[in-house]
């Protein structure tokens, strides 16, 4: 099962990451910088890439510190914007060592994206990496539309479902031309409208997504047991979670997942190749607090040191 949708010249291209970024505050009193795409764009540069962020944070304390780590890190902060009105992204985390949930509060800066001043070129931009939650408010979702419409980029598209931030009447234009969708066995569940009754539910509910809504590719996480990547064609491949130990907590585990794939995607590698990576660097995630470290050598891999 070969994946070769990419050429040398795709290589040279950086991935476009769109939405939140935030603190997650945890029970202890500590907080660790975070947000989907925000983790998914840290995890690109921490393994050589040089993807853009498009986000928002406040003129406040947190939203300075954010953009200081982000230069630090060693990424442009020419697609984040300040807002004097909006406070900076924050979620409350819970139970973060069991069974993870997240007060995510509303009217954040990253609620309020507007399309960059500069245009976003085929050319030079590569993947556009968006989840779902950004999606909830007017601003940012007519941004995310578009620049998916004018751009023509390939999208790579994360849903998280964080009641009450998500509507399923989204669906349709949420989900159209999207070419790779990621989601967990729970979401798939909520998009396909039945429960896990089979070995085969996975590959016939995602085949019946897929074809609903002409998505080539989807990608399900299912915590301990593992990973999914299955084609509209019909090809499927499976691996088994990665051992986290210790086991420290999930914050941010699937977007690990997701930024392996798309670094995966863009180098070619075959559907296995791209589940077994990913699936280990999440396991990894998972070894510390939080979805984000500045320990650069927490990134080397076998697969990348040499990028």
């Amino acid at each position: 099962m070969s994946y070769q949708t990419t050429t040398s010249n795709a290589l040279n291209r950086r991935p476009l990451v769109l939405g939140e970024v935030l603190y997650d505050h945890f029970p202890d009193g500590s907080k660790v910088l975070g947000g989907a795409p925000f983790n998914v764009a840290w995890n690109l540069r921490g393994f050589g890439l040089n993807p853009l962020m498009l986000s928002a944070v406040g003129n406040d304390a947190s939203g300075q510190e954010i953009l200081g780590r982000i230069h630090a890190w060693g990424m442009s902060t020419s697609g984040i914007e300040c807002h004097p009105q909006h406070p900076t992204g924050a979620v409350k985390v819970s139970n973060p060592s069991t069974d993870p949930s997240y007060d995510i509060l509303e009217n954040r800066a990253y609620d309020f994206i507007h399309p960059p001043a500069f245009p976003i070129r085929s050319e030079e931009y590569g993947i556009f990496y968006h989840g779902s939650l950004a999606y909830r408010s007017p601003q940012t979702r007519d941004t995310i539309l578009r620049i998916r419409e004018q751009s023509g980029l390939k999208v790579f598209l994360d849903i998280n479902i964080r009641r009450p931030w998500f509507k399923k009447a989204w669906l349709p234009r949420l989900l159209n031309g999207v070419t790779w969708l990621k989601l967990n066995l729970d979401e798939l569940a909520a998009l396909s409208g039945s429960k896990p009754d089979s070995e085969a539910w996975v590959h016939d509910q995602s085949m019946a997504v897929m074809e609903h809504h002409e998505i080539p590719y989807l990608l399900v996480t299912d915590g301990s047991r593992g990973a999914h990547f299955v084609k509209r064609s019909g090809d499927h491949a499976f691996a088994e979670a990665g051992r986290a130990e210790p086991f420290i907590d999930s914050v941010g585990a699937g977007d690990a997942f997701a930024s392996v794939c798309i670094f995966g995607i863009q180098h070619g590698w075959d559907l296995q190749t791209i589940l077994q990576r990913a699936v280990g660097f999440a396991a990894k995630v998972c070894q510390m607090q939080g979805a984000t470290t500045l320990e650069k050598d927490f990134y080397k891999n076998d697969w990348n040191s040499s990028e």
